[in-house]
């Protein structure tokens, strides 16, 4: 169940302390090099959204539309990127979003109020809708800081909020609601 649990079947995912089941086979070293706002999308945003990457097969010269660019789904059109894919088309109406989606790997930007999508719709061509969720695991980590260690793709510019822990209400409110440009809030203690 990955890094889904955090939250939902254990309490105290946003606490000071956190107990973790299995750390010996779950927790990794973050590198010196890499500051923690660096790896903060790693346990969760960025394993999901690469595992649609990787469980949609993605490889050299596939074309991928990904929906909704939001932190999961601009990892998931980083990923994309990443596995070789030559044409990524992303969807979503928040132009901040579509934005970031280029900045992460996305060469056609489609904002869903402005343009149809018909063809997609009616179900021509060869499609293949694919879900998952987060993978956890020491070595998934590490693999993804080592990914984070070529600076390709850049997540920070995706944290566009911080709050301490006790500003955690306005945090939650501002996310919920999507204003202000939000993408990822990161909460410090």
């Amino acid at each position: 169940m990955g890094g889904w649990r955090f939250g939902n079947t254990i309490d105290g995912a946003q606490a000071e302390y956190l107990l973790v089941p299995n750390a010996i086979a779950n927790l990794a070293l973050i590198p010196d090099h890499l500051t923690d706002e660096e790896v903060l999308m790693c346990p969760d945003i960025m394993s999901t959204g690469f595992s649609g990457a990787e469980s949609g097969k993605v490889k050299i010269g596939d074309t991928v539309a990904v929906f909704a660019q939001g932190p999961i789904g601009l990892c998931a059109t980083a990923g994309a990127k990443l596995s070789g894919a030559s044409l990524i088309i992303t969807v979503d109406s928040h132009e901040i979003r579509l934005k970031m989606s280029r900045q992460v790997g996305a060469d056609v930007t489609i904002n869903f109020k402005e343009k149809d999508l018909d063809a997609f719709s009616a179900g021509l061509g060869d499609q293949t809708l694919i879900t998952t969720l987060c993978p956890g695991g020491k070595e998934r980590m590490r693999r993804l800081m080592t990914v984070l260690s070529t600076k390709r793709p850049d997540l920070k510019p995706m944290v566009t909020h911080r709050f301490k822990l006790n500003q955690i209400l306005e945090a939650y409110d501002i996310f919920s609601n999507q204003r202000d440009g939000v993408l990822k809030v990161a909460i410090a203690p």
